[in-house]
């Protein structure tokens, strides 16, 4: 099995297998990393990350990576206003000039298919961190990764996922991979956050056990959580998610992704049923 050459714009792009090598590879250079072992593993080898939205982790962690592996990194963050793109250079253009100077790309862009674009014009690999609203795959490699180390596995686990769902990548990519792993979901998310037809579509394919709520009351009044009669709304809150985090395996909780709202009015969103406090963790 070679993963050499490959671009990784979805997750789907990888199988079962590849994904699960890409784990062990992962513990494995894990178990180097706290030894202190160096492996130079690219080592004359260029990296460039261009990024046209903010991050601090996804980016970080690639380049951090690079040189870890004895690599080099060009960075190019904030491209929407320091690259040609701001005088009207397209995708396309940007991509063939920098394959002339990488032997591998991570790009990020606000437009979902953007990344997918960009493959079409490189020569080199291509690594998406993250397109719009569609798919975040190299997070949902750490998620099953994380997921995978803490509780022993995937398949059979009950995992919950919370908040924007409609928005939030990550959560596209994570979604299809439990499936395809024989995990089950139980998604929880205000109305107009819900998951997107096409995901949804793609885990019902998957035969993926899916249960989906509007909110944590909405679960208890189907009677999927059993509560004690709390003396104030703030105990009610708590009350449903200690009972919650009980039934779960995992919860994976995302934020309101307001950046994503062109058109959409979020006021009305009850926002403290969608928010870590460190009362929670």
């Amino acid at each position: 099995m070679t993963l050499a050459g490959r671009h990784l714009i979805s997750i789907n792009d990888f199988s079962n297998e590849e994904i699960a090598a890409v784990l062990e590879l992962a513990e494995e250079m894990n178990i180097a990393l706290v030894k202190r072992k160096r492996l130079l593993l690219c080592e004359g080898r260029e990296l460039y990350t261009i990024f046209y939205e903010p991050s601090t982790r996804t980016r970080s962690s690639f380049e951090t990576a690079m040189h870890r592996l004895g690599g080099t990194v060009v960075s190019h963050a904030e491209a929407q206003v320091t690259s040609s793109v701001a005088k009207g250079e397209t995708i396309a253009d940007t991509i063939r000039v920098l394959e002339k100077y990488a032997d591998i790309i991570v790009m990020r862009h606000p437009l979902d298919g953007s990344t997918r674009l960009a493959s079409d014009y490189s020569s080199v690999p291509i690594i998406s961190g993250g397109d719009g609203a569609h798919e975040h795959p190299t997070q949902t490699l750490l998620d099953l990764y994380t997921i995978r180390k803490e509780t022993g596995g995937i398949k059979g686990k009950n995992v919950a996922l919370c908040g924007d769902l409609r928005h939030g990548r990550t959560v596209h990519s994570l979604a299809m991979a439990l499936a395809r792993f024989g995990a089950e979901i139980t998604c929880i998310a205000p109305p107009g956050f819900e998951l997107p037809d096409h995901v949804r579509d793609t885990l019902k394919g998957y035969k993926c056990r899916l249960t989906e709520y509007k909110s944590l009351e909405d679960m208890a009044s189907e009677g999927s959580l059993v509560l004690h009669q709390p003396k104030s709304r703030k105990g009610h809150q708590e009350g449903f998610m200690d009972v919650l985090l009980q039934s779960l395996d995992v919860f994976y909780f995302t934020r309101l992704q307001r950046e994503r709202f062109a058109v959409r009015d979020a006021t009305n969103t009850d926002q403290e049923s969608y928010r870590i406090n460190k009362q929670l963790l």
